[in-house]
């Protein structure tokens, strides 16, 4: 994630909280601006979402992965 390795995240929201638990993310530096892509709403209530790096261009010294260009050309 800090290295800007990451071109996709895609989450899987269930409605039910469970108080308890190891967090997901690792410490980060700064907060991550992420850019929406797409969202699909079930009937079970479960949403998943898809979320690019918000980045101006690219991370230093990377040229964009191939998913992120197929993203970005879908949107």
């Amino acid at each position: 994630m800090r290295r800007g390795l990451v071109d996709e995240y895609r989450l899987v929201i269930h409605p039910v909280l469970l108080g308890a638990g190891t967090p997901f993310w690792p410490d980060l530096d700064a907060p991550l601006r992420l850019e929406f892509v797409e969202r699909e709403t079930f009937q079970s209530g479960v949403v998943a979402e898809r979320y690019v790096p918000a980045w101006q261009g690219c991370p230093p010294g990377r040229e964009p992965g191939p998913a992120a260009s197929a993203i970005r050309a879908s949107v």
